[in-house]
């Protein structure tokens, strides 16, 4: 359930937030910051599909040996719709509608694909420890190490939205370290507690919506 990384002692290393099938913002991101396949590294907080126009594009960035993602709320709807066809309704109502059309046992393989993504993934790096996850949790580092969560604390991970909506109520825990979520659209990155939320509606483009990446080197956001 949770997967760590060592630095990278060869280049870069980025977060990106929710792409929702955004695959051609993506590029243009990637491109402007001059990324190198064979250096970089590219990190996702999940939703790499539904809403957008390129979901197999965005899935199949998986393969790559750069990039890496966490599960997101609607690659959990990719899997249970695949388990369950009765759920189609409630996966379309979120988006899911470019499946419809997909052979059946392509489909098949894209629930195998992000079936076992870790809802967590930990970095260490000589700046400090980030945590990366898809919408958000209340607790410290060494929760998130347990690794054995219960299924509230997964569906907290995966589908949780009392932080963005109460943030007042939130007391931050200096136990946790800094940690990128998305999930939880914004209209730019806002920081509460130790947790950062970068989705800025890149699966909203034609409102308005942004795609946003965090440089994690760096320590800056870019946006399309």
């Amino acid at each position: 359930m949770i997967s760590y990384f060592e630095s990278n002692t060869k280049g870069r290393d980025f977060v990106i937030g929710d792409l929702h099938g955004a695959y051609k913002n993506l590029m243009v991101l990637l491109e402007k910051l001059q990324f190198n396949e064979s250096q970089d590294r590219l990190f996702s907080l999940g939703d790499l599909i539904d809403r957008g126009v390129d979901s197999e594009k965005c899935l199949d960035l998986l393969k790559q040996p750069w990039f890496f993602s966490i599960k997101g709320n609607h690659e959990e709807l990719l899997v249970k719709t695949h388990e369950n066809p009765n759920l189609r309704p409630l996966w379309n109502k979120n988006g899911g509608a470019w499946s419809e059309n997909i052979e059946a046992e392509k489909l098949s393989s894209y629930a195998d694909l992000v079936r076992d993504l870790p809802l967590v993934i930990s970095i260490h790096s000589d700046l400090g420890r980030v945590n990366l996850l898809h919408a958000e949790f209340f607790g410290a580092d060494e929760d998130l190490d347990a690794g054995n969560y219960s299924e509230k604390i997964q569906q907290q991970l995966l589908w949780g939205r009392q932080l963005i909506s109460n943030p007042k109520e939130f007391r931050p825990l200096s136990q946790m370290s800094k940690t990128y979520c998305g999930h939880s659209v914004v209209k730019t990155p806002i920081k509460i507690g130790a947790q950062i939320f970068i989705d800025t509606g890149a699966g909203f483009i034609s409102e308005g919506g942004k795609l946003t990446i965090a440089d994690l080197t760096e320590n800056r956001f870019y946006t399309v």
